[in-house]
């Protein structure tokens, strides 16, 4: 409100505010030229869905030895000579 008054225009600018991740009166321009940038010529999406991304991340982070847990708040994240080692999730199982 306090950069324009036209409620047509606010509503164009925060059109993908939804995209952000953020409120728009906290994001950055780079992050507001980024989502417009990625509109202008229609939107562009993964083939088969978002869930590509995160399945190859998954497979990745598997192959490293690493592990991915869903719905599993953590308590306590182990730090030995500055890097993480395992955590402790909140039900008590120990990850390490």
């Amino acid at each position: 409100d306090e950069l324009f008054s036209s409620e047509l225009l606010k509503a164009i600018l925060c059109g993908q505010f939804g995209d952000y991740g953020m409120s728009p009166s906290t994001a950055s321009f780079f992050i507001h030229a980024g989502i417009v940038s990625h509109y202008l010529d229609g939107g562009y999406y993964p083939v088969g869905g978002p869930q590509h991304i995160s399945r190859g991340l998954i497979k990745t982070i598997e192959k490293a030895g690493g592990r991915v847990l869903v719905n599993a708040p953590v308590d306590k994240v182990k730090v030995s000579q500055g890097r993480a080692t395992g955590v402790t999730l909140r039900n008590g199982a120990e990850i390490m």
